[in-house]
């Protein structure tokens, strides 16, 4: 038996409002579901710590990090580097494969370092050490790279009526593997100046002595030579060297011979001078700017001063 149901127009109304909020309901709520199953929006990626990210390099002591497009970069100083390479910026002379060890270099392959001597410092004899043979190193000078100055001779006495030699000037860089140097404009290369010669002893007409003056230390810190001891007087010492010339030759006594001048940058100191028959003694020769020591280099000076040779 079928039996069919009458709805007042009220509750008709009301039915059909429900069953309108029935199927609107599972459409909102299919569209919820269709959010719910959208893949969630990541937060933009994060580069890991410079720290974090170089944990099986050497540690570093002083550092500084820029970032730039999201890439972060590291300058590091002596104390400071990746192990396979980096930026060394050198504040004393010496050797420059010790300074990339002390920095965390272990002599492996394919290594790429640049050192700088930046303005305002100056280094005083440097070399570049033994390297394997696919190392790739740079040298920038911004500041000062000097050789050590010659010792002065010492003026002539009893024992030694010539004088002493000067002692030679030393290279501002020595070579010991294949390099690219880089002389920046304001930057200076210089070889140390010879010692001067020490001046000769001299005697008066009874067969009295009088000391001879001795030789200026060269440029940049070469020191003066002691002044020959006479029976009658003895003879001035030599002034030392400076960053700006080789150091004075001492004068002699009476007319024995005058010291000669240290060496300025990258030239030789010059020769004691004589008395009577009597000659004085040689000034020292100049150190270069670079003793390539046979090895090929590939050197430019763009703007810089050299004084010495190149050879």
């Amino acid at each position: 038996m079928t039996h069919a149901f009458r709805f007042p127009k009220s509750s008709a109304r009301k039915a059909f409002i429900l069953i309108g909020a029935c199927v609107s309901g599972s459409l909102y709520g299919a569209a919820a579901s269709a959010q719910i199953l959208k893949p969630a929006t990541l937060p933009p990626p994060t580069h890991l710590p410079l720290k974090a990210a170089s944990q099986s390099s050497a540690s570093s002591s002083s550092s500084s990090s820029s970032s730039q497009g999201g890439i972060r970069s590291l300058t590091a100083t002596a104390t400071s580097a990746p192990a396979s390479g980096g930026d060394i910026h050198i504040t004393t002379g010496g050797n420059l494969r010790a300074l990339a060890n002390a920095a965390g270099y272990a002599g492996g392959a394919n290594a790429h370092y640049t050192f700088y001597v930046d303005a305002g410092t100056t280094v005083f004899g440097l070399n570049t050490g033994t390297w394997p043979a696919d190392a790739d190193l740079t040298l920038i000078i911004k500041g000062n790279v000097f050789g050590h100055g010659g010792t002065g001779g010492n003026g002539g006495d009893g024992a030694q009526p010539t004088g002493s030699l000067g002692m030679g000037g030393t290279a501002a860089l020595s070579i010991g593997a294949p390099i690219k140097v880089r002389l920046e404009p304001g930057g200076r290369l210089a070889g140390g100046g010879g010692g001067g010669g020490g001046g000769a002893l001299t005697h008066n007409t009874l067969g009295m002595s009088y000391g001879g003056g001795a030789g200026g230390g060269g440029f940049p810190d070469g020191r003066g030579g002691n002044g020959g001891r006479g029976e009658l007087g003895s003879g001035n010492n030599g002034m030392n060297g400076s960053a700006a010339t080789g150091g004075t030759g001492g004068n002699g006594v009476q007319s024995s011979g005058r010291g000669g001048n240290g060496g300025n940058a990258g030239a030789a100191g010059g020769n004691g001078n004589g008395a009577g028959s009597r000659a004085g003694s040689a000034g020292g020769a100049a150190g270069p700017a670079i003793a390539q020591n046979g090895i090929k280099i590939d050197f430019v000076n763009d703007g810089g001063t050299l004084s010495g040779a190149v050879n």
